[in-house]
């Protein structure tokens, strides 16, 4: 019944908003990033234990995620350009993120 009082184009940007909604394209995060909802929740996890433990290396990132050194990598720069988090060493095994305040 609602469907036959719309236009074609309200019509048109319903069945757009469904799409967009079931499909679940990229929104944007509190953190301000468009992402599809794995990187946050890595995110939020990684907060998590660096409110625990106070820093987290990406090696520890990459067993608390389950993810590869490069994406551990990823979420880690991207934290740091955000502004949550600041490394601390230059490379290698010294190379730690704590929050930062």
């Amino acid at each position: 019944m609602i469907l036959a009082t719309l236009t074609l184009s309200g019509f048109l940007i319903l069945i757009l908003m469904i799409i967009f909604l079931v499909a679940g394209l990229g929104y944007t995060t509190k953190l301000g990033y468009e992402e599809f909802g794995k990187r946050e929740k890595r995110v939020q996890t990684i907060l998590a234990y660096l409110k625990k433990n106070k820093q987290i290396t990406n090696n520890q990132c990459e067993k608390l995620n389950k993810v590869s050194d490069a994406t551990a990598t990823r979420d880690l720069e991207m934290m740091e350009r955000k502004g949550l988090v600041k490394q601390y060493g230059k490379a290698g095994r010294g190379v730690h993120y704590k929050l930062v305040k």
